[in-house]
């Protein structure tokens, strides 16, 4: 058994040491984990007639739920005169996907401010994630490997998602020109990310051509569901918001171009609970499809017993 465990160890760590070997000779590491990020919308109780100052470093966090990271802003904001609102874009103080959390969870901000009526995400942070698996890092390798003839479509996806940022991208080809539209986790291309694709895309895109880089098109998605349970007695609290949550959560991981299938959406809601054997969505007959250049995202999601909660 000795001799056996020593071979079997031996042969795992040879092909590590192959495969990393290829991957450092490259200069390929795994991706760090990143912290969640997005836009908190931040209203007044009064207009003022002077700027309003957001300093760099506020925290923002959420007063209610389960979520107890922190949000800061990177930078000052100015909330110009005779405005009521504007909206800052925050980071989690802890990298990860820890840090993502639902739409209108964070509501609260550590400020002397005295003029804030309301704090609010109006959409789920989606952003946060961990460190690369190997798995991943090797597939983005054989990526990598694929599009070493440069100046071709393929080459131009793969510029942009090098791009740690970057979840989702669409190349559209016409005459003499090309379009490169593209978001991060939260469906947004903020602009110090689109700049990075910039860059990334400069070796290669092809010579001669027009080219430019694009957020994609956000398509908000309501979705009435209604199940039974086999059994009203397995109905918490928490049971009706949480798989409300977790179909938002669903659509959010959608990237460019993915419609939205209704037998996928079925099988999410079935999947969330072993006591849920029926599934109604009542506001979709059939499948969502959008354009190569949309992204779906969650809109208001309820979820309800049928005939009414109880």
């Amino acid at each position: 058994m000795t001799i056996e465990e020593f071979y079997i160890q031996s042969a795992e760590n040879t092909l590590w040491g192959i495969q990393h070997g290829v991957l450092d000779a490259f200069g390929f590491s795994p991706r760090e984990a990143m912290p969640a990020s997005g836009p908190v919308t931040i209203t007044l109780y009064n207009v003022s007639n002077t700027d309003t100052t957001v300093y760099r470093g506020t925290t923002f966090y959420s007063g209610t739920g389960t979520n107890k990271e922190t949000y800061v802003t990177r930078e000052d904001y100015v909330i110009p005169a005779n405005n009521i609102s504007a909206d800052v874009i925050v980071y989690c103080t802890v990298p990860g996907t820890e840090g993502n959390v639902g739409a209108h969870q964070i509501n609260k901000i550590s400020t002397t401010m005295t003029n804030i009526a309301s704090i609010d995400n109006e959409q789920a942070f989606t952003t946060g994630s961990d460190e690369e698996s190997t798995e991943s890092e090797q597939k983005r390798f054989q990526e990598f490997v694929d599009t070493r003839g440069r100046s071709t479509l393929k080459a131009m996806e793969y510029a942009a998602r090098t791009v740690p940022e970057i979840t989702g991208v669409y190349i559209y080809e016409q005459t003499a020109f090309v379009s490169v539209f593209c978001h991060d986790a939260n469906g947004d291309l903020p602009d110090d990310v689109r700049q990075k694709v910039k860059v990334a895309e400069e070796n290669y895109r092809p010579a001669g051509i027009g080219w430019d880089v694009y957020p994609v098109n956000k398509i908000s998605q309501d979705l009435d569901i209604e199940v039974d349970l086999t059994d009203n007695a397995y109905l918490t609290l928490d049971f009706l918001p949480g798989l409300s949550n977790a179909i938002s959560n669903y659509l959010n991981t959608f990237t460019v171009g993915q419609d939205l299938v209704l037998s996928d959406i079925i099988n999410k809601v079935v999947s969330y609970s072993p006591y849920i054997y029926d599934v109604h969505i009542m506001n979709l007959t059939e499948n969502v499809s959008v354009n190569p250049d949309q992204i779906i995202r969650a809109g208001n999601v309820d979820a309800e017993l049928t005939g009414g909660d109880i």
